[in-house]
């Protein structure tokens, strides 16, 4: 890719920077997502980075680790589709989309069903921000069915994951 065109050649810096991090045991390198490259299918390719040792931390939206990656580990997917389809049509089929892809919004509120089954089970005392998968009330707990999540592989590997807020999303009391 380093003598292709100005993308490839980008990706090819790209992967010699990820290298020397790699090869330097000093340096730590993260992750950082955008819920927009999971629906997109990345999610593995970040996966592998845990499995594989070429990744320390992830940082994520919640997007990202809730609708995409735990969302399929509980069976569900995303759908390739059109994005040009009118958003009320889709409604009316209860189906969400993120950019050109889909999900089913039933199975999105099974998915907000789990994580509230799960938060109902954590101490209801803030949570230090750093905190190790480890440490957590949840450590064990495996998605229900498809193996192979970004968050069960970071479980597996002791990578932690941070959801940090955003800064621009009003709290719920706000809608």
């Amino acid at each position: 890719m380093r003598k292709m065109s100005f993308t490839s050649r980008d990706t090819a810096r790209a992967a010699d920077i990820l290298s020397m991090a790699i090869e330097d045991p000093a340096c730590s390198v993260w992750i950082t997502l955008a819920g927009s490259t999971s629906a997109g299918g990345c999610m593995h390719v970040y996966r592998d980075m845990l499995k594989y040792g070429m990744a320390d931390v992830v940082v994520a939206t919640g997007a990202s680790i809730i609708d995409m990656d735990f969302f399929e580990a509980l069976g569900f997917r995303h759908y390739q589709a059109q994005s040009n389809v009118d958003d009320r049509d889709l409604r009316a089929l209860y189906i969400d989309r993120i950019y050109d892809t889909y999900i089913d919004e039933e199975e999105l509120q099974a998915c907000d069903a789990a994580i509230k089954e799960i938060a109902d089970t954590l101490d209801r005392a803030p949570t230090p921000p750093r905190v190790h998968p480890r440490d957590r009330p949840l450590a064990g707990r495996r998605p229900r069915q498809k193996p192979g999540s970004l968050v069960q592989t970071a479980f597996e590997e002791g990578c932690p994951i941070f959801c940090p807020p955003s800064p621009t999303r009003r709290p719920a009391s706000a809608w």
